[in-house]
């Protein structure tokens, strides 16, 4: 069984004295093992497909959704990485304590382990994940994409776009999300209190 992890965080208002005891167990989640966070990243990439599909001569509405979902799911992916609830992400005295939990963990990683991970980042996660995206969608799976959907030859070029672009936001973007929070110490265990 995993070890309680556990952090005091002051309660806001009065005179600082009063905090708040958070604790949790376990390891943190992997994106794909959540399926709201699947579920949510359709939301940018339904949106960023149809506006790819339209060669971005969409309403600006469109834009907003894609890029509030965004900052929704960041926010749900570091209070699970946190293990903590939402709320509390938007409370002072949280970012002093993760301010000072992420300078720690910077300096006890720094240079091998950050190096080490940007170099994984960027082979992996941008790299890999690119690469099978570029391997999927390629000229074969447009074309019967196009064909199913009844599009003529000239809607190739924004179907291939459609693809990539609901894909990335599928794969890409989430990971990137998740990988560069775990980067800077989201998630990192700390010393029980």
């Amino acid at each position: 069984m995993d070890p309680e992890i556990c952090t005091d965080l002051k309660a806001a208002g009065g005179n600082g004295s009063q905090k708040e005891r958070v604790c949790s167990s376990g390891p943190p989640p992997f994106f794909y093992t959540h399926a709201g966070f699947v579920v949510l990243s359709l939301v940018p990439a339904s949106f960023r497909a149809v506006q790819m599909w339209r060669e971005l001569n969409t309403p600006m509405w469109m834009e907003i959704v894609v890029e509030l979902s965004r900052v929704v799911l960041l926010a749900l992916i570091l209070a699970r990485l946190e293990k903590l609830p939402v709320r509390l992400l938007l409370r002072k005295a949280f970012w002093n304590d993760f301010r000072t939990r992420c300078a720690a963990y910077l300096g006890r990683h720094w240079p091998h382990v950050l190096l080490a991970q940007i170099a994984g980042f960027l082979l992996l996660v941008y790299g890999l994940m690119n690469g099978l995206i570029a391997v999927i969608v390629n000229e074969g799976t447009v074309r019967m994409a196009a064909e199913m959907a009844g599009f003529g030859h000239d809607k190739r070029e924004a179907a291939s776009n459609a693809m990539v672009y609901f894909l990335k936001n599928m794969s890409v973007i989430p990971m990137t999300m998740v990988y560069l929070a775990r980067m800077i110490g989201f998630g990192d265990e700390r010393v029980n209190a």
